[in-house]
C-alpha cells in the first residue's frame, strides 16, 4: 500500500521517515527582461545519484510524469562558487538553484524518473524557478528509512549580477544579495521533509 502524497511505501512511514518529520549558462542580464533556461535529468534516487542533462524516461517537462509521481518542491537553495569557508556568490560569477523535493523517499525503494527545472528572470530583482520531481517506487520490499531517495536538481548555472535580489519556486521565496559569503551549502529556505 502506498501513500499517494509521498509516494512512499507505508513501511518506511511506520519507521518513522513521514512527511511530518521536522550547475554556465545566463539566466538573465540584470535587466528587467526575463529569460529562462531550463535543465531535466535524474537527480537522486536508486536510478542515479546526481542531476544530468538529459530528461528520464519519466518525462522532463513541467508537469509530465507518466512513470510516478509529481512531487512538490521542498526545500529551495541559493548557491555560488565554492571558496574556503563556503561560498561566494559575486559579480560575474556563477549562481545556482538547487532544489529538492518535499517528502521522505527511501533510497532502496525509489526512482527517481525525472527532474525538470527552469529559471525565469531576473525580471525585477526576482528569479522565477520552475521545478517538478516525477518520483515512484522501484518495488522494493525492505526500505531503508533513510530518506535519501528523492535526490535534488540543480538548475543551470546563472551569471550573477550585482543587486539585492528574490527567487521564488512552489510557494518558497528566498532573499539573497550580489556579492555575500553564503555557508558550505548555500543558503536554504524549506525542508526537504
Amino acid at each position: 500500500m502506498w501513500n499517494r502524497r509521498l509516494a512512499l511505501p507505508l513501511c518506511v512511514l511506520v519507521l518513522g521517515c513521514s512527511e511530518d518529520e521536522s550547475e554556465p549558462t545566463p539566466a538573465g542580464s540584470g535587466s528587467a527582461t526575463s529569460s529562462a533556461v531550463s535543465s531535466s535529468g535524474t537527480g537522486g534516487g536508486s536510478s542515479s545519484s546526481s542531476s544530468s542533462s538529459s530528461s528520464g524516461s519519466g518525462g522532463g517537462t513541467p508537469g509530465e510524469c507518466t512513470m510516478g509521481m509529481l512531487t512538490d518542491v521542498g526545500q529551495l537553495c541559493v548557491r555560488g562558487e565554492p571558496v574556503s569557508g563556503g561560498e561566494e556568490l559575486k559579480d560575474g560569477g556563477k549562481l545556482t538553484f538547487q532544489l529538492s523535493p518535499k517528502g521522505c523517499f527511501s533510497s532502496s525503494c525509489t526512482t527517481v524518473y525525472s527532474n525538470y527545472c527552469e529559471v525565469g528572470g531576473p525580471g525585477l530583482q526576482k528569479y522565477v524557478v520552475t521545478a517538478n520531481f516525477c518520483i515512484g517506487p522501484n518495488g522494493g520490499m525492505n526500505c531503508l528509512p533513510d530518506c535519501g531517495g528523492g535526490g535534488f536538481v540543480a538548475c543551470p548555472d546563472s551569471i550573477a549580477m550585482t543587486g539585492d535580489y528574490m527567487v521564488e519556486s512552489g510557494g518558497l521565496s528566498l532573499p539573497f544579495t550580489v556579492p555575500s559569503q553564503l555557508p558550505a551549502g548555500g543558503t536554504c529556505t524549506g525542508t526537504p521533509f
